[in-house]
């Protein structure tokens, strides 16, 4: 179903994490599409589905708030919720209307566990002395009977099987106690069912009448049978660390909660704070049938899964530092259903037709019923264009049903995380959905979705932004001029006149859009005013040109970089580069007095002198009867201005005629030669 209001570009879009971008400069589009995008925002009263579809949430009302800093257990009775608590080990009552009260102080630190048991009494385990107590609910202020208490710091779990037995599951031993009912009602027998090989074992559920357990240090999951002989077998050994939830989700297939990490431990006043679990945590929920074959469903790199519930058709699962929750389907399909703004919901049971949920930092007690809230809201992760831009339409696709609506706002800002300098929400207004934010290098889209009544759910499944971007200059950031090089050699050793002539221009260059480039290269004279173009409309790096035309002197170059060829005229935008001065010389050098004598001892010393009018005089040697180059230095041994004299001997030359040649060569590699013959 698409809205009217906001008609949905019929174009299909994959989910991204990045902006769509049309070309490399123009209209772009933010496509918020998929179950991570809308995840990764802000929700509040906002459920996301693996199907990346954003409604309202399931209704989270808070009903009660202890003055605890942890809510650990819960237990319903009828209209009654009880919520055992820490750091003071009190457990409380709340009624149908979220009157709260203390219903028992204990010298303890944390009630961990609570149970209603079949004789209507409520049961609790405590730490850190690894106590059940009993409270008759049927007096108005009950004081706590101890009806179990071993050599165990921790009661993490406790359950009723149908014959009224009491199992107890217990650490830092990993024991698991069962505790039955007298004949005489006078109290129970405890007795140790099984002895792991383990530090705890965390919690409990009844299966077919078999008692299942699971532990930490392996994460092991137990199957116990009651009556037998107290032998227990592995169902599974998983690779995590712990165990920390069993549900029955009926037909024999248990659901189960690991975590790399650690559940928190209840620590007394004045102890130092737990170690905290790292980053990198993980936590899974696998089903075993009833093959006892496991196989994973779900996976959460947000930390521990603190407590889970079954609801029927899918596990509800409190995950995490930040209070989420989410509900996952038997086939792996997951409705994030935001959360709670405490840090940790440590307990999850069923009341009436919903749950009952309690939270740590700080310790209170929500509802999670049927019904879907009145109002949430939805804000995504703001949008970095990386400059500047002009936002235009935002499209969204989803259906509003009868009775329920939808607002769309947005704001702008120019830092990455939004403050007090960013616009305000402004309404898109839905007969033009322009986006009316000031143009600004981030945007954010909120959406604001209601119902009233028994209307359902807003829902919204994509929403799509059309944004420009400000045209940025191209950058060049570097340009140089340099001989050209040629296959032969270089300039001046082997290679031909005409490449002793040609220069090449080569530049760096780059466009913060991204668009295509064109550029143009000038050049001209030291003390000149006007630029001479020497090409446009390049789309390479670099130039090469003959500069044998020149005449000798010092020049620049100016590369001027475009991005006319990706933006109308009015857009385009230009930015130059001039290149240090650098010397044209085409001029040989000049050769003079030029002679080789031999004297009396045979030896035969050459002299000659050699000036160039633009450049200093830079290489120099000579060949006897055209045989290899010998290298020789000016009589001061530095080539260091535009004339140089040569006097040297050689003893390579016998009696009689030979011809003895010399070559320059200047800086710029334009080289000459002259030839003399031996006089005895």
């Amino acid at each position: 179903m698409r809205n009217n209001a906001y008609a949905w570009l019929a174009v299909a879009f994959v989910a991204m994490a990045t902006p769509y971008r049309a070309a490399a400069v123009g209209t772009e589009s933010w496509v918020i599409r998929g179950e991570e995008m809308f995840a990764a925002g802000t929700l509040d009263n906002i459920s996301v589905s693996t199907l990346g579809e954003a409604r309202l949430a399931p209704a989270l009302t808070e009903l009660a708030e202890t003055t605890e800093p942890y809510v650990w257990s819960l237990a319903v009775s009828g209209d009654t919720t009880y919520v055992g608590t820490g750091n003071a080990g009190r457990i409380y009552k709340v009624d149908a209307a979220g009157e709260m009260s203390v219903l028992v102080d204990t010298p303890e630190v944390a009630i961990l566990s609570l149970a209603v048991g079949p004789d209507g009494d409520l049961y609790a385990g405590t730490s850190p002395d690894g106590i059940v107590y009993r409270i008759d609910l049927g007096v108005a202020m009950p004081t706590p009977v101890t009806v179990f208490q071993e050599a165990e710091k921790y009661v993490w779990a406790l359950m009723f099987d149908a014959q009224g037995r009491l199992y107890v599951a217990t650490g830092e031993d990993g024991k698991l106690f069962r505790l039955t009912p007298l004949e005489d009602g006078t109290g129970h027998s405890s007795e140790m069912l099984f002895d792991a090989e383990e530090s705890h074992l965390l919690c409990l559920e009844n299966v077919g009448g078999k008692v299942y357990a699971g532990s930490d240090s392996n994460g092991l999951v137990y199957r116990i049978d009651p009556d037998g002989d107290g032998k227990a077998f592995v169902v599974y050994d998983s690779d995590e660390k712990e165990v920390r939830s069993i549900l029955n989700g009926g037909l024999g297939t248990v659901y189960v909660t690991t975590t790399t990490g650690q559940i928190p431990r209840p620590q007394s006043p004045g102890a130092p704070p737990p170690q905290r679990n790292g980053e990198d945590v993980q936590s899974f929920l696998y089903s075993i049938d009833a093959m006892d074959v496991a196989r994973p469903i779900w996976q959460s790199d947000e930390g521990v899964i603190l407590s889970a519930a079954w609801m029927g058709d899918a596990v509800l699962v409190g995950v995490g530092d930040e209070g989420k929750l989410y509900a996952v389907a038997p086939d792996g399909q997951t409705e994030a259903l935001g959360g709670v703004s405490e840090a940790n919901v440590l307990a999850i049971v069923p009341r009436g037709d919903g749950f009952a949920l309690g939270t740590g930092n700080a310790g209170k007690v929500y509802t999670l019923d049927g019904g879907v809230a009145a109002e949430g809201s939805w804000e995504s992760e703001p949008l970095d264009a990386e400059f500047v831009s002009d936002w235009g339409r935002l499209e969204w696709e989803g259906h509003t049903p009868d009775g329920a609506t939808l607002t769309v706002q947005s704001r702008s800002g120019n830092t990455g995380t939004p403050d007090n300098t960013w616009a305000e929400w402004t309404d898109i207004e839905a007969d033009t959905a322009r986006v009316a934010s000031p143009r600004a290098r981030f945007l954010q889209v909120r959406l604001a979705l209601a119902t009233a009544g028994e209307a359902r759910s807003p829902a919204v499944w994509s929403v799509t932004t059309a944004y420009l971007q400000a045209n940025i200059a191209p950058e060049i950031s570097s340009t140089t001029v340099a001989a050209a090089q040629e296959e032969g050699g270089r300039n001046g050793r082997g290679a031909s006149a005409q490449a002793q002539t040609k220069r090449t221009a080569t530049w760096e260059a780059s466009d913060p859009n991204g668009d295509d480039m064109e550029f143009a290269v000038y050049f001209r004279a030291e003390g000149e005013a006007e630029w001479h173009l020497l090409e446009e409309e390049l789309t390479g790096t670099s130039h090469t040109w003959d500069a044998a035309p020149m005449p000798d002197g010092d020049y620049r170059v100016r590369v001027v970089a475009s991005d006319a060829l990706s933006n109308p005229a009015n857009r385009a935008m230009a930015r130059e580069f001039i290149t240090e001065p650098f010397r044209i010389d085409n001029t040989q050098p000049r050769i003079s007095t030029l002679e080789a004598t031999r004297d009396a001892s045979g030896e035969v010393r050459i002299t000659f002198a050699a000036e160039d009018a633009t450049s200093h005089v830079a290489e120099a040697a000579y060949s006897l009867d055209a045989h290899r180059w010998n290298v020789v230095y000016p009589t001061d041994d530095l080539f260091d201005s535009r004339a140089e004299t040569f006097d040297f001997l050689t003893e390579d030359a016998p009696t009689g005629a030979h011809a003895v040649a010399v070559k320059v060569t200047d800086r710029a590699g334009v080289m000459t030669t002259a030839r003399v013959w031996i006089s005895d």
